[in-house]
This record gives C-alpha cells, structure tokens and sequence, in this order.
C-alpha cells in the first residue's frame, strides 16, 4: 500500500533532520535512505509548506508560555508609557512562534486578522484610538502642566490688576499639513486616551 501524505511529510521530516545534523549530507542518498521523493524534499528545504501546515494556519493558537511572554511584552510597553500598534502584536507573535519551525525558512507566518481575533480574546488588553495631536497640546493634557500654567495665570492676573471683564478666551479653526492620521494601539487601560506626537515644523493654514 502506498504510504500516505502525511507519512511522507513525517519521513520528509525526519530527512531535514538528518540533513541538518550531518556533516557533509548527500540529499539524494537522504532522500532515498527515508524513502521520500527528492523533489519534495528540496521543495520543503527552500521553505515551501505541506498541504497539512498550510491548512488552518492562522487558526492555530500560541503555545500557553508564547501567549504568556506576549501579554508581558504588551503590558511592559504600557508601563513605559509607550503605545503597542496591532503590526507589533503581530511581529511578536511571529518572532515567539518561529522557534517552533526551525526547519522552515521561512517560518508560517501569523497576519494582522489573526492579531486581531488574538486580541479580542483577552480580558486584560484592549484596543484603543490614539489620536495626532501637536507636541504643545500633548504637553497641555499634563496635569502637573496644567496646573503650573493657572498658577502663573493667577499670579499676572493679581501683579496687574486684571478684571473678569478684560479676561478673553480665544481658540482656533483650521487644519494642518503633514500630521498622521489617528490609528489603533493596544493597551491595559479601556479608559486610558491616548495620544502621539505631530511634527512640530507642520504648515499651519
């Protein structure tokens, strides 16, 4: 009876690894000695996939210890203050899933749907809209800036004898050029806002 495909893949298997360890190894003589078709087994050493690791790739799950250093990095980044975007959840996850295909150049890859579908699945992190917002502004949502900048308010307010009546508040319409439009980011506070940087050297009309 002809061995079935997933047989071969376990003999191709085996030959990669035979191939790997060996000084000097012979393909051809490997291929024979595992009884595998020498055409395929080039194939899965210039990284072409089976059949059975393509099919439900992206449904696959992190192994509990890679799930586990990915939620810390996430969480590290936060504490940092830094924001995580969905392209480095994604990129991570690869990195930590790569050391389960060594043989593999390159390594299944994870794509931005399965971070996504990973992310929605944990109760402690959440996405969020980080909004562009000019470097002075981001300044001003300081608490502590806030209040150092009503502190001195008050004492020209008091210094010149400035009355409630002579007090104007002024604020500004318009757009600018060149600032970055708002993205998602990942972070262990559902409430937190988030914000990033505009160049500070933007056309302002």
């Amino acid at each position: 009876m002809a061995a079935t495909y997933a047989i071969i893949e376990g003999r191709i298997q085996k030959a990669i690894d035979a191939i790997n360890t060996r000084e000097n190894p012979n393909r051809a003589e490997i291929a024979r000695e595992f009884r595998v078709p020498y055409d395929r087994l080039r194939s899965r050493l210039r990284g072409y996939q089976s059949k059975t690791a393509v099919r439900g790739l992206h449904n696959r799950a992190l192994k509990p210890d890679q799930e586990s250093a990915l939620r810390q990095y996430l969480k590290t980044v936060n504490q940092l203050g830094l924001s995580a975007r969905l392209h480095m959840v994604q990129s991570t996850a690869n990195t930590l899933r790569a050391q389960d295909f060594p043989h593999w150049n390159p390594p299944p890859l994870l794509d931005a749907r399965w971070a996504k579908r990973w992310l929605d699945r944990q109760p402690d992190l959440f996405k969020t809209k980080r909004k562009p917002l000019a470097a002075e502004r981001k300044n001003a949502h300081d608490p502590e800036v806030l209040q150092t900048h009503f502190d001195e308010f008050k004492e020209v307010v008091v210094r010149y004898g400035i009355t409630e009546n002579d007090t104007w508040n002024f604020d500004e319409t318009g757009y600018r050029v060149g600032i970055a439009r708002s993205d998602w980011v990942v972070t262990v506070d559902p409430h937190r806002r988030i914000y990033s940087k505009d160049p500070d050297n933007s056309d302002r009309h």
